[in-house]
């Protein structure tokens, strides 16, 4: 058996209600929160205490408006009700996974998407572009916004990058000591081909750039032993996609380690080192589509490839105190299910989903930064309320 606390209630509910109404029903459900955890302690059943985790979220106002959960709250309940079930299932290691806060952080009424996150130099950076439309091929337009916070809660524009001719896309941030790299995929119109430029800077606001590093499509750069690395996948004919390796001493002068993958219309790659050791998560487009995991071990000239049986776009890992994480887009074929920025556990096995964000339509290319104490925050953009938007979620795993 299965016990649920209801949701709690805010201070939104006295406009359909008056005040005095307003606080006997929120102290009639905290007493029937109460009467559930005790029936749930006498019984041995299962419990998913909504009431508990909801209200003492910081981010409350933005998951529960009145007496309704809002989308936010929904995707906050879900992995409260699943842990419940998993436990009633045996399953006892599942993390608590809270949404503690989901901020939207810029809206314009453009199509504001591909985002990523870093923290560099005690602020945090989300990097996306901004132009009227997901792609179209005949328009150089796309540029690359950069928005700053010291707090993660109030941002401010610092940057609009653009490579004249070009429409530029999937911006990755790399910091590199006292230097922050901007590295952003590109695409011709008049060329008909894919370029990724770099830019860079020093403080935050002035940008040099842009500068070319060759045909290919960059995902994430990784720094390690001097070095920063990064899956790029080039070719543009289907099943001649491939994914190489590169590596370069200046984030400029680029050389080649290896090709980590071909064919299948293999693309957008996420990289990670552990000591050693590298795995890497790539989308696929031709056959299955299901996800590779790729691994190798130094010096990484040699990969070794697993179809997960998943299929999740746009990857992003992250090392999060003892877990590999996983965030994308996810699409699981099921009835009618749309594609969902989601956020899973890829430590060992098949990814095992942890938590589905308030998302919808076009969405996901997410960026993540851990920030200790089991916090985490995840930059995304998602369709779900009309216009394309960027937002941050704040999560906390333990």
């Amino acid at each position: 058996m299965i016990l649920s606390t209801p949701t709690p209630i805010t201070s939104d509910y006295a406009e359909r209600v008056s005040y005095l109404d307003y606080l006997r029903a929120a102290a009639r459900l905290r007493a029937a929160a109460g009467v559930v955890k005790e029936a749930a302690d006498a019984t041995g059943a299962a419990v998913a205490d909504l009431h508990s985790a909801l209200s003492r979220s910081p981010g409350l106002p933005r998951l529960v408006r009145g007496a309704e959960l809002t989308p936010a709250g929904h995707s906050a309940a879900a992995p409260l009700v699943a842990k419940a079930v998993l436990r009633l299932l045996g399953v006892v290691d599942f993390p608590d996974v809270e949404l503690l806060d989901l901020l939207r952080v810029y809206g314009d009424g453009r199509h504001n998407a591909f985002t990523d996150l870093a923290r560099w130099r005690g602020a945090y950076y989300i990097a996306f572009r901004n132009a009227s439309s997901h792609f179209d091929p005949k328009a150089a337009e796309g540029k690359i916004l950069v928005l700053r916070s010291a707090d993660l809660r109030r941002w401010r524009r610092v940057a609009v990058l653009h490579v004249e001719g070009w429409d530029n896309r999937d911006p990755k941030l790399h910091p590199v000591g006292d230097r922050l790299y901007l590295f952003t995929q590109s695409w011709s119109p008049e060329e008909r081909t894919h370029r990724t430029f770099m830019f860079c800077t020093d403080d935050g606001e002035s940008w040099e750039g842009p500068y070319d590093c060759g045909e290919y499509v960059f995902w994430r750069p990784r720094r390690l032993a001097g070095w920063t690395y990064v899956a790029a996948y080039t070719g543009w004919d289907g099943e001649d996609w491939e994914v190489h390796l590169l590596r370069s001493k200046d984030c400029m002068r680029w050389e080649l380690v290896t090709v980590m993958h071909r064919g299948e219309c293999v693309n957008e790659t996420d990289l990670l080192f552990d000591g050693d050791e590298a795995v890497a998560f790539a989308r696929r487009e031709c056959g299955p589509r299901t996800t590779l995991l790729l691994r190798s071990r130094y010096p990484f000239t040699k990969w070794e490839a697993e179809d997960l049986g998943v299929i999740i776009q746009s990857p992003a890992l992250l090392r999060h105190e003892g877990r590999l994480l996983l965030s994308g887009r996810l699409l699981d074929g099921g009835q009618g299910v749309p594609p969902r920025t989601a956020v899973l556990d890829a430590t060992r096995g098949s990814p095992k989903l942890l938590i589905e964000l308030p998302s919808g339509g076009d969405n996901a290319y997410p960026g993540m930064v851990g920030l200790g104490e089991g916090l985490l925050a995840i930059s995304y953009y998602s369709s779900h309320e009309e216009a394309t938007n960027v937002y941050l979620a704040l999560l906390h795993l333990r």
